[in-house]
């Protein structure tokens, strides 16, 4: 699911490059190669070198970054 969503808003445009990502949430990463990943990054420190990292696999090699989708509502869900 996450894939045919990233795969939409990259043909409309949602991709930015992972420069721009944000530090304090986690978001979809796609490599050069497409692969796309949930994804979180961490700042700078004397351990690591801006990482991006997902869960499974430790490093990933982002190239660009866009939010994550809103959730579908879940029937009988209140709002």
């Amino acid at each position: 699911r996450e894939a045919v969503t990233a795969l939409r808003s990259f043909m409309d445009g949602g991709w930015r490059p992972i420069e721009t990502a944000p530090f304090d949430r986690p978001f979809l990463a796609m490599s050069a190669r497409g692969d796309v990943r949930k994804c979180w990054r961490f700042k700078p420190s004397s351990r690591n070198d801006n990482i991006l990292s997902w869960p499974r696999n430790g490093k990933f090699p982002a190239t660009h970054w866009m939010p994550l989708p809103t959730p579908p509502a879940v029937e009988g869900e209140a709002g």
